[in-house]
C-alpha cells in the first residue's frame, strides 16, 4: 500500500512539472548573462583600440544594458572623450569610411544618430554637446544621399531622429519612412523588408523604427503587422531563427528576432527565441553563431547581446531599448511642459502636482535646468500655494487682554479648583475609614 502511494504520488508530481507552461526570462539570470556579455564586448573593443565613435551601436547597447561597474564606467569615459576630441578636431563632423577614396571622409547621418542616443542615454545633451548639435547636423547633411542610403542605415537615423525632431521636421521624417518603405517585399518565401534578402535581420531593423508611426500612416501599420507576423511564423521548431542568405538557424537572427519581439509586444514568441538564444551562450560571456558550435563569435554576440537588452528592459517594466523618454533630455522636456502647462490660477488640489513638478526639476543636472530656463511659472505657483496653505491653518481665539493666547489666569482658577475637590474628598473618605475603625472597636 506505502509502495502504491507513493508511486501516486511521483506520477501526480511529474504530471505537475509537465504540465507547467515553459516561463519567461528568469531575471536573475538575464542580468547576470547581460554582465557577463557586456564585459565580453568591452574587452573586444578594447582589443580593438578601444572605444570610438565608430563603436556606436556597441556603446548604445552598453549604456542601455543597465549593467553598471567600474569596466563600463572607464569604457563610456573613453568613449566620452573620443567624441568630443573628434568634435573638436573636425569642427562638429562625424565621418563614415569612404570606399573610393579609403578615407573617413563622408559625412554620417548613421553616426550622428547613433552617437546621439548614446550620449542621451549617458545624460548628455546631444543637441549641446562639446557645442556642437549632433541633431541639426542630421537636419544638415545631404538630402538625397541620406535618403539613397540602405534600409538598415535609414532606420538607424530615423529611430532616434524621430525622438528628437520638431513640427518643422515632419517632411524628412515622412521621406525617411517612404525610403525605408520601398524597401518593403512580399514574396512567396517572406515578407519583410529587402537588404541583402529579407529576413528577422533586416525586419528587426526597419520595424523598430517604424513602429511609432502605425497609429498615424496605414501603410506602414500593414507593413509592420505583416512582417511581425511572418517573422513570428519563421521561428523554427527548436525556438531559433534563420538567416535570409544560408537558411540556417543562428544566434544573429535569433537575437534579432528577439529585439523585434520585445519592441512589438510580442513576448510569446520572445520568450521561445530567448530559451533557443540562451542554449548558445558562452562561459565567457559570448555567444556562439550556431547550436553545436562552442567558439564564440563577436559578430553574433553583438546581436544577441542587443536581443537580450530589449527583453530585459521590457520585462523589467522600462522603456525600450531604442525608447530615450526615459533619458535626462526627454525627463526635462517633459518638465518644461509641465512648468508651461501650470494654470494661472491654482489651488490646493494643485499642490501634489506642483510639488512633483518640483522634485522632477530638482532632480535635473545643471545644464538641463539652465535648458529650461525661466521657471517663474512654477516659483509663483508655489508661492500661491503656500499661501492658500496657510489660510487654511486654524486661528487662536484672542484672551481678554487683547493677546492671541488666552488669559492663563482662568484656566489656573480651575485647576486650582478641582485639585481643592480632590484633596477634599480624600479627607473625607480617610476620616469615614477612622470613624469606622472606632465603631467596631
Amino acid at each position: 500500500m506505502k509502495k502504491r502511494m507513493l508511486s501516486l504520488v511521483l506520477a501526480f508530481a511529474l504530471l505537475c512539472i509537465f504540465a507547467v507552461p515553459a516561463q519567461a526570462a528568469d531575471g536573475a539570470g538575464t542580468a547576470a548573462q547581460l554582465e557577463k556579455t557586456t564585459g565580453y564586448l568591452i574587452s573586444y573593443v578594447e582589443d580593438a583600440g578601444g572605444p570610438t565613435y565608430l563603436n556606436d551601436t556597441t556603446t548604445l547597447f552598453i549604456v542601455r544594458s543597465g549593467v553598471q561597474n567600474e569596466q563600463v564606467t572607464a569604457y563610456t569615459d573613453a568613449f566620452l572623450q573620443n567624441v568630443q576630441q573628434t568634435l573638436s578636431k573636425t569642427g562638429g563632423k562625424l565621418y563614415a569610411y569612404n570606399s573610393a577614396t579609403h578615407l573617413y571622409d563622408i559625412e554620417s547621418p548613421v553616426y550622428y544618430a547613433n552617437v546621439s542616443a548614446a550620449l542621451a542615454g549617458l545624460g548628455y545633451d546631444p543637441t549641446d554637446f562639446a557645442g556642437y548639435d549632433l541633431i541639426e547636423s542630421i537636419r544638415s547633411c545631404d538630402r538625397s544621399a541620406m535618403l539613397s542610403l540602405d534600409c538598415i542605415s535609414l532606420s538607424y537615423i530615423l529611430t532616434t531622429f524621430s525622438q528628437f525632431a520638431d513640427a518643422s521636421d515632419e517632411a524628412l521624417l515622412n521621406e525617411l519612412i517612404d525610403a525605408i518603405l520601398s524597401s518593403y517585399r512580399e514574396t512567396e518565401e517572406a515578407v519583410g523588408f529587402d537588404y541583402w534578402g529579407i529576413g528577422p535581420d533586416n525586419n528587426q531593423r526597419c520595424v523598430t523604427a517604424l513602429l511609432p508611426f502605425t497609429g498615424t500612416r496605414a501603410d506602414v501599420k500593414e507593413a509592420v503587422e505583416k512582417t511581425i507576423a511572418w517573422t513570428v511564423g519563421a521561428i523554427d521548431e527548436s525556438g531559433f531563427l534563420h538567416d535570409s542568405y544560408a537558411d540556417q538557424a543562428n544566434a544573429d537572427s535569433t537575437g534579432r528576432g528577439l529585439s523585434l519581439f520585445s519592441a512589438a509586444g510580442e513576448m510569446e514568441a520572445a520568450d521561445t527565441v530567448y530559451r533557443a538564444l540562451m542554449t548558445l551562450a558562452l562561459e565567457n560571456g559570448g555567444f556562439a553563431y550556431q547550436p553545436g558550435q562552442q567558439y564564440d563569435n563577436a559578430y553574433a554576440t553583438g546581436d544577441a547581446y542587443e536581443g537580450l537588452i530589449h527583453y530585459a528592459r521590457v520585462n523589467a517594466g522600462e522603456t525600450a531599448l531604442y525608447d530615450l523618454s526615459d533619458t535626462a533630455y526627454f525627463r526635462a522636456e517633459e518638465v518644461k511642459a509641465q512648468i508651461a502647462a501650470i494654470p494661472d490660477t491654482v489651488t490646493l488640489d494643485d499642490q501634489d502636482g506642483i510639488a512633483a513638478i518640483r522634485a522632477a526639476y530638482d532632480a535635473l543636472s545643471p545644464h538641463f535646468k539652465a535648458k529650461i530656463g525661466d521657471i517663474s511659472r512654477l516659483t509663483d505657483a508655489e508661492a500661491a500655494i503656500e499661501k492658500l496653505a496657510a489660510a487654511q491653518l486654524p486661528t487662536v481665539p484672542e484672551g481678554p487682554s487683547g493677546t492671541e493666547s488666552p488669559d492663563t489666569g482662568d484656566s489656573n482658577t480651575a485647576v486650582f479648583a478641582a485639585a481643592a475637590c480632590i484633596i477634599s474628598a480624600l479627607a473625607a473618605f480617610v476620616l469615614r475609614r477612622k470613624l469606622l475603625a472606632g465603631h467596631i472597636r
